[in-house]
């Protein structure tokens, strides 16, 4: 229900002149080495406002 109310969908017609502002990726299987990444644990979520 979360989800269905915050991923619209769109119409065919709105698809036919879409342009995406923003990309989400989803990795679950990735496990970030604090070390190495920067993070404090190897779950976390990044968001790069500038090229969106």
């Amino acid at each position: 229900m979360f989800a269905g109310n915050m991923f619209l969908r769109p119409t065919m017609a709105e698809l036919e002149s879409f342009e995406a502002e923003w990309h989400i990726i989803c990795a679950p299987g990735f496990h970030a080495d604090a070390t190495k990444d920067g993070t404090r644990q190897h779950n976390f979520a990044a968001i790069d406002f500038t090229a969106r």
